[in-house]
C-alpha cells in the first residue's frame, strides 16, 4: 500500500476505519457468543447421549452377570436333584465332586492388573451325605473324601461358621430344598485406622460357601440328607473381573478408580465386592451382627471391622436402600450414587431372581451392581469440549489478526471490504445455526486466503469432526446392541440347556443357537459314537443333504479320541489339537473352503464332542471374537449334554421299578391321607374290577366299602416308619370268603405330592390257606383213624370175652331174680360198646372203593326216601331243589347214601317242629375246576363259631347222645372221592353243608368224554 498523509483521506480513512472497526468488533463479539452457546448446547447434548447410552450398556451387563448367577443357582439345584436320585455311594459321590470344576482368575488385590494365575478348584467346597440321624456318612471336601464324617444333627461349627442345615432340610416338606445365606467368617479390614482401597494385604482372602441340601429317598423310605456347598469363589468370579465399558477383563478391581462390580443379597449384606472386608460374614463367635442394632456402627464399617449391608448405609449415600428395596422388588436400573471413599459413581443394578431355601421369602437371591465413576460418563464429551476450545482460540487469534489487516488496508478497500465481511460473516452465522440444530455435515465454501476463509475452513473442519463423532457413537451403539443380541441368545441357550433333557432337542439347541443366536451360516455337531471311540456326525444346520453325507462318512473314519484322555493338561491339549487338525483338514477337503471354525465339547478335561461352524465360502477366516463366542457355547453344550445323559439313564431306572410294580403277583394300591387313591398296580385293579381312570377318581373308603375288615386293619394306628403286616379274612359279594396277605406302612411323598402317604400291599392267599387247612385236618384223621383202629382192635378181643362169660351166667341163673336182670343189663351195655367198636373200625378202615359213573339226582332221591318218614315224625318239611341236566359224577353209591345221610341226621338232631331241610345241586366252574355241588341247608340253630374247626374231629359232638363220628366219616368219603365239603353258618340262622364233586369236562348223551 502506499504511504498516506495525515489529511481528509487520513481522516476519512481513519473515521472509516473507526465506523468500520465497530461493526466489526461487535459483529465479531456476537459470533463469539453464538459459538460458545453452540458449544454449549453440542457439549450437553453429546454429554445427555452418551450418558443414557452408557447406562443402557451398564444396565444391560448387570442384567447379563445377574442371568449367569441365576444359571449357576439353577445348575446348582438341578446337581442337587441328580444327585438325590443316585445311590448312595462314595464311589459315585467322589466321581460327581470330581466332575463338577471351574476356572477362577486370581490376582493381586485392589491391583487394577491384567495378569493373574488361572486355576481350576472344585464348583462344591463339600458334597456330603448324612444319615436320619445326623450323622455324615460321606464328606467329599475340595475333591477328596475325608476319612470321618461330622455330627450334623443340630446347631455345628463348620470351617465356614456354625450351620444348621440337616435338621431345617428334615423340618421341610420332602421335595423341598433348602439352600442357605452366605456363610462364612467375616475378614477383618487393615489394623490401624480407617480401611482405605488399596490397604488391603495380598494375603487376605474372603473364604464362605452357600448350602444346598435336601432329603434323600429310596423305594419310599427316608435316607438322610444330601448337600453341595457352593464355594463362594465362583460367585466372585461374575463380578470381580469386569470393567464397565471395556471388553477386557482384569485379575481384580481397583477400588479407588471406582470402576468395579459387586454384588449383594436379599438381606442386603455384601456377596462379592474389591475389599473383603464388606462381604457377609460371621465375627469369631460366630454370630452376624444385627444391622437395625446400635452395635452396627460407622466408624466400625468404615475401619472394615463390620460387613457393609446396603438397606442401612445411609450415611454413605442414600441411593444405596433404593438400590437394594428395588432389587428386592425384582426391577432393575441406573442410580447415581457415592462410594464410602467419597467417590461419585453412577451405579447399574439387576435383580438375581431365585425363589429356593432361605429366598423364598422375597424370590431374589440379591442383585448385582456395575459402577462406573461418573468422569468415565463425561470422558468423551469433555475431550470434544476441549477441541472446541481449541478450535475457538484458533478463531481468536484469526478474529484478531482480521481487524488488525482490516484496519491497514481499509482506506482503498473500504466498500469492497464491508461487502467481503459482510458476506462470510452471515454464512457463517447461518452454518453455525445449522450446526446448533444438529446438521454437522456443513461445507462453508469461503474461497479466499484470509482470516474468514480460515474461519470458514476450520469451521467445517468443526463440522466434520463433529459428524465422525457422531457416527463413531451410532456406531458404537450398534456394536453394543450386536453384542446384546448374541449375549441373549447364549443366555436363552443357557436356559433351555437347563429344561432340556432330551439330547435331541440338545442338539438342536446347540445348533440353532450357533446358526439363529451367533449368526453363523451352517453349523454341525461331532459326537463319538456309543460303541467305539469315533467321532460321529449326529445333526447338522445349514447344509445340503449329499454334503452331510459327506462329512458323515469322513467322520466315520478312524479318528480315535481316547487318545484325547491324557494325565496332564498339555498330554490333553496336544490329544485335542491332534484330533481337531485332522477333522479340521477333512471337512475343508470336502468342502472346498477354509472360513470354519471347530470348538471342542469337554467335560472335566475329557473329549466328549466338537460343535463346528462356517460363513459359506468366506474369503476370511472367522474373527477371534466370535471364535470365543463359539468356544462359550460348546462349554455349555457339553454340560447340557451331559445333563440329558444322566437324565435318560435315570429315566431308564425309573421305568425298570415301574415294569417291577406292574408284573408284582401282589395288589398295591398308595393313597394320601385325605384318602386319594395316588397309585395301583395292575393286579389291585383286577381285584377291585375297576380301570386306572375309576380308581382315580373314587376315594379308599369308597373302594374298600364292601371290605370293611380290610378298611379297620389299615385305620389302625401305627407308629411312624412301621411296617404292619397281618391276614385279612373277607367276605366278597356273593358270600364268597377269601383270605388276604397284606402289608401297610407309611412312605414320604407320592407322585402328585409331598405328605406322608400309606401304602397298600395285599395278596389272595384263600387257595394256599383251604390247602393248609385241608392237610391238616386230613393229617389229623388218618392219626386219629390209626388211633381209633388200634383202640377197637384192642377193645373188641376182651369184649367178646366178657360178653360169652355174662351170656353164659345169664343162662344159668334162674329168670325173675335180681341177678338175671343185673346181667342183662350188663349185656346192653357190652353192645352198645360194641357199637362204637364197630364204627370206630368203620371210620378207620379203608373200605372197597368201587365207583361208577352215576346221576346224582337218583342218588339223592334214593337216599331221601329213607329219612322222608323221620322227617315227618319230627315235623322237619325236606324239600329238594336239583338242577337238570347235572353231567354224571364217578362215585360209589353207597358211600355216598352214607355221607348224605349223616348230614341229614345231625340236622334232623338240631331242628325243632317246623323246620326245614332243603337240598340242593348245581354246577359249578372255578379256578379249581368243575364241580357237582351238592348243598344240605338247614334253617337251624346253626354252628357256634368256636365249634367250626373241630366238627369233623372224632367223638366231637354238642349231642349226649352222639358219638361225634358221623362227619368224621362224611369228611373221608367226601376226600375218597377227591372231593372238598365246606360249612357256611351263621349263629342263629342255620347251617349249609356244601359238598364239591369233580365233574368231568365234556358230557354228550350221557356219554362222559375225557379231556383230551
Amino acid at each position: 500500500m502506499h504511504h498516506m498523509k495525515f489529511g481528509i483521506l487520513k481522516k476519512f480513512l481513519a473515521g472509516f476505519l473507526l465506523l468500520s472497526l465497530m461493526p466489526l468488533v461487535g459483529l465479531s463479539a456476537y459470533t463469539w457468543m453464538r459459538m460458545n452457546r453452540t458449544v454449549a448446547i453440542l457439549v450437553d447434548s453429546s454429554r445427555d447421549a452418551l450418558t443414557q447410552n452408557s447406562m443402557s450398556l451398564l444396565e444391560a451387563r448387570a442384567q447379563a452377570i445377574a442371568g449367569q448367577v441365576e444359571q449357576l443357582l439353577s445348575a446348582g439345584m438341578d446337581d442337587l436333584n441328580m444327585l438325590a436320585t443316585l445311590p448312595v455311594d462314595l464311589k459315585i459321590y467322589r466321581d460327581f465332586a470330581g466332575a463338577h470344576h471351574r476356572e477362577i482368575w486370581m490376582g493381586a488385590p485392589m491391583s487394577d492388573s491384567r495378569e493373574g494365575v488361572k486355576k481350576t478348584i472344585p464348583l462344591y467346597n463339600e458334597v456330603t451325605f448324612a444319615d436320619t440321624l445326623g450323622r455324615e456318612k460321606i464328606l467329599i471336601r475340595e475333591g477328596g473324601s475325608m476319612a470321618q464324617g461330622r455330627d450334623v444333627s443340630g446347631t455345628f461349627q463348620g470351617r465356614f461358621g456354625p450351620e444348621n442345615y440337616f435338621t431345617e432340610t428334615m423340618a421341610m416338606a420332602d421335595q423341598a430344598v433348602y439352600v442357605s445365606h452366605l456363610t462364612g467368617f467375616h475378614v477383618p479390614g487393615p489394623s490401624g485406622g480407617e480401611a482405605v482401597a488399596g490397604e488391603a494385604p495380598g494375603s487376605l482372602a474372603y473364604r464362605g460357601v452357600i448350602r444346598f441340601a435336601k432329603k434323600v429317598y429310596h423305594e419310599g423310605r427316608l435316607l438322610g440328607v444330601v448337600s453341595l456347598a457352593l464355594d463362594h469363589r465362583h460367585l466372585m468370579e461374575f463380578t470381580q473381573h469386569v470393567l464397565p465399558f471395556r471388553d477386557e477383563k482384569v485379575a481384580y478391581p481397583s477400588y479407588a478408580s471406582g470402576n468395579y462390580a459387586f454384588m449383594f443379597d436379599d438381606e442386603g449384606w455384601m456377596l462379592t465386592h474389591p475389599k473383603p472386608w464388606d462381604i457377609r460374614g460371621f465375627d469369631r463367635d460366630g454370630s452376624l451382627v444385627d444391622p437395625a442394632s446400635g452395635q452396627y456402627r460407622q466408624a466400625l464399617i468404615k475401619a472394615g471391622q463390620q460387613p457393609f449391608n446396603l438397606l442401612h448405609v445411609p450415611f454413605v449415600h442414600e441411593n444405596y436402600q433404593q438400590i437394594a428395596r428395588e432389587v428386592i422388588a425384582g426391577r432393575s436400573g441406573v442410580r447415581q450414587t457415592a462410594s464410602v471413599g467419597g467417590i461419585s459413581r453412577v451405579l447399574a443394578f439387576a435383580p438375581i431372581k431365585f425363589n429356593h431355601g432361605a429366598y423364598r421369602k422375597t424370590g431374589c437371591f440379591g442383585g448385582v451392581t456395575l459402577g462406573a465413576q461418573t468422569e468415565a460418563f463425561h470422558r468423551t464429551v469433555n475431550r470434544t469440549f476441549d477441541e472446541i476450545h481449541f478450535m475457538l482460540g484458533k478463531i481468536a487469534g484469526s478474529y484478531f489478526w482480521l481487524i488488525f489487516v482490516t484496519g491497514i488496508v481499509v482506506a482503498g478497500i473500504a466498500v469492497w471490504l464491508a461487502r467481503s465481511f459482510t458476506l462470510p460473516i452471515r454464512m457463517l452465522i447461518e452454518k453455525i445455526s445449522d450446526i446448533s440444530r444438529g446438521k454437522y455435515d456443513v461445507d462453508i465454501s469461503i474461497t479466499r486466503g484470509d482470516e474468514l476463509g480460515i474461519l470458514g475452513r476450520e469451521f467445517s473442519i468443526m463440522s466434520h469432526k463433529l459428524k465422525q463423532h457422531e457416527e463413531h457413537l451410532v456406531k458404537s451403539l450398534d456394536d453394543l446392541e450386536k453384542h446384546v443380541d448374541i449375549l441373549k441368545s447364549i443366555h436363552s441357550a443357557g436356559q433351555m440347556f437347563t429344561f432340556a433333557f432330551d439330547r435331541e432337542k440338545v442338539y438342536e439347541v446347540i445348533l440353532n443357537t450357533c446358526v439363529e443366536g451367533i449368526g453363523f451360516k451352517r453349523a454341525m455337531l461331532f459326537i463319538p459314537n456309543g460303541k467305539s471311540t469315533r467321532l460321529e456326525l449326529v445333526k447338522a444346520a445349514g447344509f445340503d443333504r449329499w454334503i452331510e453325507k459327506l462329512i458323515y462318512d469322513s467322520a466315520l473314519e478312524p479318528i480315535d479320541i481316547s487318545a484325547a484322555s491324557g494325565n496332564g493338561d498339555r498330554t490333553q491339549a496336544i490329544s485335542h489339537d491332534i484330533i481337531l487338525d485332522t477333522l479340521y483338514e477333512r471337512i475343508t477337503c470336502i468342502l472346498g473352503e477354509n472360513s470354519i471354525a471347530l470348538a471342542p465339547i469337554t467335560i472335566d478335561g475329557r473329549l466328549t464332542g466338537v460343535l463346528g461352524v462356517d460363513v459359506v465360502r468366506g474369503k476370511n477366516k472367522i474373527s477371534e471374537k466370535r471364535t470365543k463366542t463359539l468356544d462359550i457355547v460348546a462349554n455349555e453344550a457339553g454340560m447340557a449334554i451331559e445333563r440329558a445323559r444322566l437324565m435318560e439313564e435315570a429315566v431308564k431306572r425309573r421305568e425298570f421299578i415301574e415294569s417291577i410294580f406292574s408284573n408284582m403277583l401282589s395288589g398295591l394300591i398308595v393313597f394320601d391321607k385325605e384318602g386319594a387313591i395316588l397309585s395301583a398296580n395292575p393286579r389291585a385293579m383286577k381285584f377291585f374290577k375297576c380301570s386306572w381312570k375309576e380308581m382315580r377318581r373314587s376315594n379308599i373308603e369308597e373302594l374298600l366299602l364292601p371290605y370293611p375288615a380290610l378298611m379297620d386293619l389299615i385305620r389302625a394306628e401305627r407308629p411312624q416308619g412301621e411296617i404292619r403286616g397281618a391276614p385279612v379274612d373277607l367276605t366278597l359279594p356273593g358270600n364268597k370268603h377269601i383270605y388276604l396277605e397284606t402289608s401297610i406302612s407309611t412312605i414320604q411323598g407320592g407322585p402328585r405330592n409331598s405328605q406322608a402317604s400309606t401304602l397298600v400291599i395285599f395278596r389272595d392267599m384263600t387257595t394256599r390257606k383251604n390247602m393248609e387247612r385241608h392237610i391238616a385236618r386230613a393229617d389229623k384223621l388218618v392219626s386219629l383213624g390209626i388211633l381209633a383202629a388200634g383202640i377197637a382192635h384192642e377193645i373188641r378181643n376182651p369184649l367178646t370175652g366178657i360178653t360169652l362169660v355174662l351170656d353164659d351166667l345169664h343162662d344159668r341163673i334162674p329168670s325173675g331174680t335180681g341177678d338175671r336182670e343185673l346181667i342183662q343189663k350188663s349185656l346192653e351195655e357190652i353192645e352198645k360198646l360194641e357199637n362204637i367198636v364197630n364204627r370206630l373200625l368203620d371210620f378207620a378202615s379203608k373200605p372197597g372203593h368201587n365207583p361208577v359213573m352215576e346221576d346224582l339226582n337218583k342218588v339223592i332221591d334214593d337216599t331221601l326216601f329213607f329219612v322222608s318218614k323221620q322227617c315227618k315224625r319230627h315235623g322237619v318239611e325236606l324239600r329238594k331243589e336239583t338242577a337238570e341236566d347235572l353231567p354224571r359224577v364217578n362215585i360209589d353209591r353207597e358211600r355216598i347214601r352214607q355221607a348224605i345221610l349223616n348230614i341229614v341226621l345231625n340236622a334232623l338232631n338240631v331242628l325243632d317242629r317246623g323246620g326245614e331241610i332243603t337240598i340242593t345241586t348245581s354246577l359249578v366252574d372255578n379256578q379249581e375246576g368243575r364241580f357237582v355241588v351238592l348243598s344240605i341247608r338247614d334253617n337251624g340253630p346253626g354252628i357256634a363259631q368256636d365249634d367250626l374247626d373241630n366238627i369233623f374231629d372224632p367223638f366231637f359232638s354238642r349231642n349226649p347222645e352222639g358219638f361225634g363220628l358221623g362227619l368224621s366219616i362224611t369228611h373221608t368219603i367226601v376226600e375218597e372221592h377227591d372231593g372238598k365239603i365246606v360249612v357256611e353258618t351263621e349263629p342263629g340262622r342255620g347251617c349249609c353243608f356244601k359238598i364239591h364233586l369233580p365233574a368231568p369236562l365234556i358230557i354228550t348223551n350221557d356219554t362222559v368224554l375225557k379231556d383230551e
